[in-house]
């Protein structure tokens, strides 16, 4: 399977799982792959327009999925080498590369950046900022590692664990 298959494929696996978590196991089918995974939004973006309903790799098909993608910008990595040791260690990294490009297009979109990243032979990871947790979501104890760089606080953990503890707040609580 050559990467670009690779990374479409697991856009779609990560589609999936999203949406049996909002849904609580009910549909599949919630999220979606967006427009040219997210570059519809971009050349909008480039135009001065803006596109946040197909921003980010993924976009909601269901009006459950909207729940998660109106306030969060997801974007999915599937690489060999994301350089986990050098990212563990606030250095740079493929990872967090990739984590910094998303945090800029979350911004630009008011939404919240989650990274969902796999780099082979390791679990799949989840990628937030400390604020996306703490305002929208209610939890269960998660066990999350705290990467602390020169710019930001990142906050990483392993992507099952994140969903089996996090629950997404009925639209209008916390708000």
């Amino acid at each position: 399977m050559n990467s670009k298959a690779k990374g479409s494929q697991y856009e779609r696996d990560v589609c999936r799982k999203f949406s049996l978590w909002i849904s609580d196991g009910k549909n599949p089918n919630l999220l979606w792959r967006s427009a040219m995974s997210g570059g519809r939004s971009t050349v909008m973006n480039k135009k001065g327009g803006v596109n946040k309903e197909q921003a980010g790799d993924i976009s909601a098909v269901g009006a459950e999925g909207h729940r998660l993608i109106d306030i969060a910008y997801l974007e999915c990595k599937n690489y060999t080498d994301l350089g986990l040791n050098s990212f563990f260690i606030g250095r740079s990294s493929k990872l967090l590369s990739f984590w910094r490009d998303t945090e800029k297009a979350a911004r630009k979109n008011a939404k919240y950046p989650l990274l969902i990243a796999k780099q082979s032979y390791f679990p799949e990871l989840i990628v937030f900022s400390p604020e996306f947790y703490l305002e929208l979501l209610d939890c269960k104890p998660f066990n999350r590692t705290v990467i602390m760089t020169r710019e930001e606080i990142i906050e990483v953990g392993l992507l099952d664990e994140f969903l089996e503890a996090f629950i997404i707040k009925p639209a209008g609580k916390g708000e």
